[in-house]
C-alpha cells in the first residue's frame, strides 16, 4: 500500500556507515532540515499517540522511529560492507524506506507505506520469535532471535516484535 504518508516517509534518508565506507550508487538522496522535521510530522500523524522526543525521533507505545537525515543505505550495500546497523539487546529492529524502527515490547503494531528492500535485526532475547503480517494479516513470515537480513517490506502491514 504506497501511501501519501509512505511516499513522504521513503523521502527520508538512513545512514548506517559513514560515507567513506559506501559508494555513492548505495547512497539515496539526501534530506536536510525543513524535508526531516515534514517527515517526523508524517510519523507523527501515522502513529496516534505518539510523541517527538528529538529533531529526529519519535516514540510511540512499545516502539521509536529515528528519522535519518543524510542519506538511505540499500539493504545490498549493508551486506556488501558486511557491517551492520545498531540495535540494542532486547529489541527488534527494522530498517525501512529511511526510517529506524526500534520495537521493545511486545505488542502489534500497524505500519503504514511500507515498501521495497530492507534490513531488519532480531536482537531479541535467543529464540522469540518476531511475526511479520500482510496487509490482511494474514501472517508472511517469522524471526527467530537472534537472526539479521534483508527481507521485502512490500506489503508488511504489520509486526509483532514477540
Amino acid at each position: 500500500m504506497r501511501t501519501l504518508i509512505g511516499a513522504a516517509l521513503a523521502a527520508a534518508g538512513l545512514t548506517l556507515v559513514p560515507m567513506s565506507a559506501a559508494s555513492a550508487a548505495e547512497i539515496g538522496p539526501s534530506t536536510q532540515g525543513a524535508a526531516s522535521s515534514a517527515t517526523v510530522s508524517d510519523v507523527l500523524k501515522a502513529y496516534p499517540g505518539s510523541r517527538q522526543v528529538a529533531p529526529d525521533k519519535v516514540a510511540a507505545d512499545g516502539f521509536s522511529v529515528t528519522v535519518q537525515t543524510s542519506g538511505h543505505l540499500s539493504s545490498a550495500a549493508v551486506e556488501r560492507m558486511g557491517a551492520a546497523p545498531r540495535c540494542d539487546y532486547g529489541h527488534l529492529c527494522l530498517f525501512v524506506n529511511g526510517l529506524t524502527y526500534d520495537f521493545y515490547e511486545c505488542e502489534t503494531t500497524r505500519v503504514l507505506g511500507w515498501y521495497g528492500a530492507s534490513y531488519f535485526i532480531n536482537n531479541q532475547t535467543p529464540g522469540t520469535v518476531a511475526s511479520f503480517y500482510n496487509e490482511d494479516y494474514s501472517l508472511r513470515w517469522t524471526s527467530t532471535a537472534y537472526e539479521e537480513g534483508t527481507f521485502d517490506a512490500t506489503p508488511i502491514g504489520s509486526v509483532k516484535p514477540c
